[in-house]
C-alpha cells in the first residue's frame, strides 16, 4: 500500500518527569545548549510521533549563570533517521524570543520528518569513515589527543555516546539504572581538518570505541 504513513502524535508534560525515553529526550534537548554555556533547568513539554523512527518537538528551559539569574525558553526540532543507531536531523535548534523575527516561518504547524517538511541547512551526505588504523592515529597533523584537562570541553562527546548506547537498548535503564556512571572515556582523539598542518601534541596510542561525527549550522 503506497502514501504517507501514518503515525499517532503524542503530546508529554515535562514537569513531572512522567515520559518515556527520559535519557533519549534529554539527550536530544542538550544537543541545543552544546558549545554554549547554558544549563538545563526543565523540559516544558514535547511532542513525538509513536512510530519506531520518531520526530521529537521539544521546549525547556535554561540558563547562562555567567550572565543572567532568568530562564529562557529553547525550542529544538530532531527527526530520527534511523532505528536502533544514532542518526538524526536537528533542524530547529532556537530561544523562542528568536522566532519571532521569522515570521510565518516560526508559526508552521509540527509534520514529522517522512513529509520532507524540514531539512537541515548543511545536510550530510556519505558514510561514517573506518577506524583508524594505529598507522592513522600516529599522524600527528590528522589526529589530536586531546588531555585529559580537556576533556571539560568536550562533554559533547559523552552524551553522544550516552544517546549512541540507549538507542541501541532503550530498556537498558530498567536493567541498570547506573548505566552511565559506568561508561568510562578513557582516552579520546579528534581527528582535525585537511588545513590543519601543524602537528599536535600527542600521547600513548589510544583503544578507539566509537566515531562521532557532527555537521553544525552556525545560523541555526
Amino acid at each position: 500500500m503506497c502514501g504517507t504513513p501514518i503515525c499517532a502524535m503524542r503530546t508529554f508534560e515535562g514537569h513531572d518527569g512522567c515520559y518515556p525515553y527520559r535519557n533519549l529526550v534529554k539527550g536530544y534537548c542538550m544537543v541545543r545548549l552544546q558549545r554554549t554555556n547554558y544549563k538545563m533547568f526543565s523540559l516544558i513539554k514535547f511532542n513525538m510521533t509513536t512510530n519506531s523512527v520518531s520526530s521529537y518537538y521539544l521546549k525547556l528551559l535554561a540558563r547562562d549563570p555567567d550572565v543572567s539569574p532568568s530562564y529562557k525558553t529553547f525550542q529544538v526540532w530532531i527527526d530520527e533517521k534511523s532505528f536502533g543507531r544514532l542518526d538524526f536531523t536537528c533542524s530547529v535548534a532556537r530561544l523562542k524570543e528568536e522566532a519571532k523575527g521569522e515570521g510565518d516561518s516560526a508559526k508552521e504547524s509540527f509534520m514529522p520528518h517522512y513529509h520532507g517538511d524540514r531539512e537541515a541547512s548543511v545536510p550530510f551526505v556519505g558514510e561514517l569513515a573506518l577506524w583508524p588504523s594505529a598507522a592513522d592515529v600516529n599522524d600527528e597533523s590528522r589526529f589530536y589527543m586531546v588531555n585529559r584537562s580537556e576533556w571539560g570541553a568536550t562533554g559533547w562527546i559523552f552524551m553522544y555516546l550516552v544517546l549512541v548506547i540507549y538507542l541501541h537498548d532503550k530498556f537498558i535503564v530498567t536493567r541498570d539504572r547506573d548505566y552511565q556512571s559506568k561508561l568510562k572515556i578513557v582516552n579520546m582523539v579528534i581527528e582535525t581538518s585537511a588545513d590543519d598542518s601543524e602537528p599536535f601534541e600527542f600521547g600513548k596510542h589510544v583503544e578507539r570505541r566509537a566515531i562521532v561525527r557532527r555537521v553544525i549550522c552556525e545560523s541555526t
